[in-house]
């Protein structure tokens, strides 16, 4: 019987090299130059969206399958006329370049990946730039197939963290990247031009030691937004993602802001100052016709600070639309809405307050006039005050002809408002057109039903007599609270 297991192992290696053989006979046989059939593409165009040129994209991916009952075996990818534009492709874990030196098979019903990078190179222009590549499939039965792959690129300057003590200017043109931080130096001003917009990387901010004038116009809008200028999701851009980058520090020593027809939004904050001193004095912050829309955290946050804000949209945050703590502030036909859709925790519209972490912040004026300060919850005004005395521990607030989104309380300083209720036509998100939560999309146009409609102090609007689409506010010979008057033709921010 011992004579009986060498014979028992040779069977068995004739046994698996007779299988082996067939195998490779099998897999010579079930890829034959005559197969009918072709491949079956994803997509016929990979659009790559609009990318920072001379910067390495995010990858996408699109899937090739074999449909047909026969197995294909692919004898070539190139790119047309041999022009890759930037594009970079892997193929099934091979890099597509001249030539393919192993064939790749795809057998009937299987699938192949596919993964797309882009490098575009600089185009020399302000604008967007369209590059195109066609890449060719060469199958073993002679079929050529074509998968075109396009993408726009963008120029940008890149722009150095600090600012020289000079002061810089910053013209309208290609788009100004921030990769880190952009800090004003105390003592240095930082000129914007109408039509300038800065790209922030997602860990990128700007501090202002110094003073910053960003004086757009209603044409040429002055832009603070993340880098990213592709889509998260098809229909849904990485601009209407909150937490895209950092936000605005104005700092303690900051000596002045002029912010005129500016676009803030998808931070992680707003504009957030730091503050001075707990004195009257503190240096006038300016900020007219202004968007900061759509933030992680708070949208404006203001610690003893001089701010006067007017004509402005100040929407959508993650905290509160509004934090002042002390200081001295003034909002005139402001739109102060609260419908952040990323998180049902989010804080009300405004918050005011004397103090901060148990540190005393005298609120020497806090005045609303002709503003919309609403959302989603039933209270969107919250107010904290230490100490009863206002001489020792101030805590000064004004309402005037606005409509308010708060329970309706009996006090001298609210004056000629008017409180959502149940009772109106319509409240809340209701007071405005253009509404998609789906697509992210926030107009906050005014509903012909809303109860803002109408009930301004023509007085307090003759400072400002053009809504922030520049239409004229009393062309009905009555003034609409918030920072856009009614209109039959509605405007998405």
């Amino acid at each position: 019987m011992r004579f009986c297991f060498p014979l028992v192992a040779t069977l068995l290696l004739v046994l698996v090299l007779s299988v082996s053989i067939c195998t490779s006979c099998s897999d010579e046989e079930r890829f034959p130059s005559d197969a009918h059939g072709s491949l079956s593409f994803s997509v016929d165009t990979l659009e790559m969206d609009t990318l920072i040129a001379g910067e390495v994209s995010p990858t996408r991916r699109l899937v090739i399958r074999n449909n047909s009952n026969d197995p294909l075996r692919i004898v070539g990818i190139s790119f047309l006329q041999g022009k890759s534009e930037g594009f970079r492709v892997i193929v099934d874990g091979i890099r597509v370049t001249d030539t393919l030196t192993v064939p790749i098979d795809c057998r009937s019903g299987d699938s192949l990946q596919v993964f797309v990078q882009t490098l575009l190179p600089e185009s020399g222009e302000d604008h967007p730039v369209h590059h195109k590549a066609v890449l060719a499939f060469t199958l073993a039965n002679g079929i050529c197939q074509q998968l075109c792959l396009s993408a726009w690129g963008q120029d940008v300057v890149t722009l150095s963290p600090l600012v020289s003590p000079s002061g810089v200017t910053l013209q309208a043109g290609k788009p100004y990247l921030v990769r880190d931080s952009l800090v004003v130096p105390f003592g240095a001003s930082l000129t914007l031009q109408p039509g300038v917009t800065l790209l922030f990387r997602s860990n990128a901010y700007m501090r202002i030691e110094g003073s910053l004038i960003a004086k757009g116009t209603l044409e040429a809008p002055i832009c603070f937004r993340g880098n990213r200028m592709d889509y998260m999701f098809p229909n849904q851009p990485y601009d209407r993602i909150s937490g895209q980058w950092q936000g605005i520090i104005i700092g303690s020593r900051c000596t002045g802001v002029d912010m005129d027809f500016c676009d803030i939004h998808s931070g992680s904050y707003g504009l957030f100052f730091e503050g001075t001193d707990a004195s009257e004095t503190s240096p006038l912050m300016t900020i007219r016709n202004s968007i900061i829309h759509n933030m992680s955290g708070h949208g404006i946050e203001a610690h003893n600070s001089h701010l006067h804000i007017g004509n402005s949209q100040i929407t959508n945050a993650g905290g509160n639309c509004i934090s002042i703590y002390g200081g001295k502030h003034e909002f005139i036909h402001c739109t102060i809405g609260q419908f952040y859709p990323f998180s049902a925790l989010s804080g009300p519209a405004l918050y005011l307050a004397n103090s901060y972490s148990g540190t005393f912040c005298p609120l020497y004026q806090a005045d609303f006039i002709n503003c919309i300060i609403t959302g989603y919850s039933d209270d969107d005004i919250i107010g904290e005050s230490i100490g009863d005395d206002d001489e020792t521990h101030p805590f000064r607030y004004r309402f005037s002809h606005c409509l308010l989104n708060t329970p309706e309380v009996v006090d001298p300083l609210f004056i000629s408002n008017v409180w959502e209720s149940k009772e109106h036509k319509v409240m809340h998100e209701n007071n405005f057109t253009g509404f998609i939560p789906p697509s992210l999309i926030y107009g906050f146009q005014l509903d012909s039903l809303s109860s803002a409609i109408g009930i301004g102090d023509t007085l307090a609007t003759l400072r400002y007599p053009l809504d922030r689409k520049g239409k004229n506010r009393l062309s009905d010979h009555r003034s609409d609270a918030g920072c856009y008057e009614y209109s039959s033709l509605p405007t998405l921010w």
